[in-house]
């Protein structure tokens, strides 16, 4: 009872400059309390356009599978309750190079390997 009254009280608003840490053990840390962390520079804005792009296109075509299979008759498609109120998109990486660029970025590697336990180098 306690753990939800603690996620339905109202917090303090965060800055961005708060929500912005630039240490990866201070970006770590934040993230563990906040569960998310605003890291800014992940791509280059010469390649932001492209990244959209690829990321409308690959929404634009889950989207309309999703709703093909919504709509599909009685099995739904195969999806399960979970997947009938939301779709995903299915191997972004493969949708385009720019998003292998992201998850390389030197501004996310760090954090993220701590995040997740991964030993980084570097």
């Amino acid at each position: 009872m306690r753990d939800t009254l603690e996620a339905v009280r109202p917090k303090t608003r965060l800055t961005i400059e708060e929500c912005s840490p630039t240490d990866p053990g201070e970006q770590h840390a934040f993230f563990l309390k906040h569960g998310f962390i605003l890291l800014h520079n992940i791509l280059p804005k010469d390649k932001l356009p492209r990244a959209q792009a690829a990321w409308n296109r690959a929404q634009d075509r889950a989207e309309a599978e999703w709703h093909a299979k919504r709509n599909s008759g009685p099995d739904r498609g195969g999806l399960d309750a979970s997947q009938m109120l939301y779709y995903d998109l299915p191997n972004l990486l493969a949708e385009d190079d720019v998003f292998l660029d992201m998850i390389d970025s030197p501004m996310l590697v760090p954090v993220l390997s701590r995040i997740t336990g991964a030993q980084h180098t570097g």
